[in-house]
């Protein structure tokens, strides 16, 4: 992606430059058809138009998968010989890459148990890894391995990702509960979704809204931001639905964009203003501009680079949000972490990561058949695995970090941590317990508290983070 450039003209404003076009209109858009790779039926299936009211209401748990405790001698013989795999490509030794595929590929299966789901996600990771510098493959082969699913497609997976993921479900009402004690007594409030939230998170709030003591607020503005039409066309039908059961004055702003392409004019089209208590959300998107490098001009200094993560910080800063809510993986899959940087070290820090949501998703019950899991486990998961491990340079997008490393990120777009109610870290941990449900076949989920942010556990293993931040006072940044 091109950079940007950035220009404050000495007022402390940081301005993101207008070179990308304008939000599209909302309009229904062909779905493409799927290419002719093995997933095609999968991604058939995920184009197809999803009603309205399945956003709704949580997805039904079904009977059927058995739990399976991962076998660690296992996972370690697979790492072995994916470290071998990632040595020989570095060596340049095709033969002895390909020997190691060949392996890992023996205790593969798309449809097989947790360890092969996710065996089969890193084999073709490290193929497509490994086929990158050949010479001698054609450019329709080369542009296949480089491109991404369709967005149409990668919508529909990432929803129904947080239809299915327990972990996601905590981590939203986290935020819902800070929405909610944010803008307390405020009878004007707009929030806006920078892309990345389920609208089950939005409805869910109406609802802690309607419900709270004091009412809801008498004016509400919702703004949401997604790539995919179809999407914004169902989030707004349910939306408006809920808003007119529950009597909430609801007024809500669809915006067609994504967080990769943000630009003055996308910015405008949130349509902030002054006087309504405004609250950001942004949800697993952040992240994506870490890799892409932009310029801040100021009149009476020199000019800065910065990542487009941070200089997108910055203008959010100074939209003087009350409450901008972070919700991000709590995973080092950027390199430079804890002194990692090497491409293994990536690998085996991804594996670790997604065998947990691998591992979630087949203790949560859902059939190791159904179309909803091999969506989710193809089109969303598997992707990011491809491009954490077969991508480099600007084209990988999936950058995560932990907390740790956004910290002195926010804190040098001019926010301080906001603070973390009790009431919302309560109800956090309540929805974690049922969804562990005291089944000790089932992994513990647990909810922990640190200044201005929640963490959302697997087990013992922190997943996600959500942060939640606020204008540092006297900050003219």
């Amino acid at each position: 992606m091109a950079s940007g450039n950035l220009d404050n003209k000495g007022k402390g404003k940081a301005v993101l430059n207008d070179d990308i076009s304008a939000p599209m209109a909302v309009d229904a858009v062909p779905l493409m058809a799927a290419g002719s790779s093995g997933g095609e039926s999968v991604r058939s299936a995920a184009a197809e138009a999803i009603p309205p009211a399945a956003m709704a209401a949580p997805p039904a748990i079904h009977p059927g998968s058995q739990f399976q405790q991962l076998d660690k001698s296992l996972i370690l013989l697979i790492k072995c010989v994916m470290q071998q795999c990632v040595r020989a490509m570095e060596a340049g030794n095709t033969e002895a890459a390909n020997s190691a595929l060949v392996a890992l590929s023996s205790v593969s299966s798309l449809d097989g148990d947790t360890i092969q789901r996710l065996t089969s996600a890193f084999t073709e990771a490290l193929a497509r890894r490994a086929l990158e510098p050949l010479q001698g493959l054609s450019w329709s082969v080369q542009e296949q391995l480089r491109t991404p699913p369709p967005p149409a497609y990668a919508a529909v997976a990432r929803q129904w990702f947080h239809s299915l993921c327990p972990l996601l479900r905590a981590a939203s009402l986290a935020a819902n509960h800070a929405i909610v004690k944010a803008v307390e007594g405020e009878q004007d409030v707009h929030v806006v979704d920078l892309g990345g939230a389920n609208p089950r998170q939005w409805i869910e709030l109406l609802r802690l809204l309607a419900a709270h003591p004091g009412g809801a607020p008498s004016s509400l503005r919702l703004t949401i931001v997604s790539d995919h039409a179809f999407f914004l066309t169902c989030a707004t039908e349910v939306l408006t639905a809920e808003a007119t059961r529950l009597h909430v004055p609801l007024v809500l702003n669809p915006v067609r964009a994504h967080i990769d392409n943000f630009s003055p004019t996308v910015i405008a089209s949130l349509g902030v203003q002054r006087g309504p208590a405004l609250v950001l959300s942004s949800t697993l998107q952040l992240h994506r501009l870490i890799a892409d490098a932009t310029i801040v001009r100021h009149a009476e200094r020199e000019h800065e680079t910065m990542t487009r993560a941070d200089a997108l910080l910055h203008v959010l800063r100074d939209l003087s949000p009350k409450l901008l809510v972070l919700t991000e993986q709590e995973a080092d899959h950027n390199d430079g972490g804890e002194g990692r940087g090497g491409l293994w070290d990536r690998v085996n820090s991804a594996f670790d990561y997604y065998a947990v949501l691998f591992n979630d998703l087949e203790v949560s019950h859902v059939p190791r058949e159904s179309l909803d899991r091999a969506v989710v486990e193809r089109l969303h998961l598997r992707e990011e695995i491809v491009d954490i491990v077969a991508r480099d340079g600007a084209a990988r997008r999936e950058r995560h970090e932990k907390m740790l490393r956004w910290v002195p990120r926010m804190a040098a777009a001019g926010f301080q941590p906001a603070a973390v109610t009790m009431d919302g870290f309560k109800e956090t941990m309540r929805l974690a317990n049922q969804l562990s449900d005291g089944d000790r076949q089932k992994p513990l989920y647990r909810v922990t508290a640190v200044k201005g942010c929640f963490f959302v556990h697997s087990c013992w293993a922190p997943m996600f983070s959500v942060s939640l931040w606020q204008p540092a006072p006297g900050d003219d940044q």
